[in-house]
């Protein structure tokens, strides 16, 4: 998900349907570290670590610790923060999988482009 989906009620929904999520952090997001895994930052991952949100809301609406990311896009000269509640999947398949979902993303944004060309031509017929 991307960050204007970022509401901690729902996605402690998501995580208690035992789905999992991988959305970008919002920038104000108030944690506390808990643990921080070893990364290797020659693949991008500059940080993996467990944390507990700290602000008055986000610490009610999560209660449950999430895993945090901290990943440098090279190509786009960017840092990256992703949020999940996956702790299974490596640091660098976790942020492969945003990157998939932003090609995702275009992709739907080519759709409309086009659709919106074709269609006029469709419903004014003959």
């Amino acid at each position: 998900m991307d960050r204007g989906y970022f509401d901690f009620a729902r996605l402690f929904a998501l995580h208690q349907a035992r789905a999992w999520f991988v959305v970008r952090a919002i920038n104000k997001m108030q944690f506390r570290r808990v643990y921080s895994h070893p990364v290797d930052k020659a693949t991008g991952v500059q940080c993996d670590q467990i944390i507990w949100l700290t602000g008055p809301l986000s610490k009610q609406k999560y209660p449950q610790p999430p895993r945090r990311l901290r990943f440098y896009h090279a190509d786009m000269d960017k840092r990256l923060v992703f949020v999940t509640n996956d702790f299974s999947l490596s640091a660098l398949t976790v942020a492969e999988l945003y990157k998939q979902r932003w090609q995702i993303e275009l992709f739907f944004k080519w759709l409309k482009q086009h659709l919106r060309e074709a269609v006029p031509s469709v419903v004014e017929g003959p």
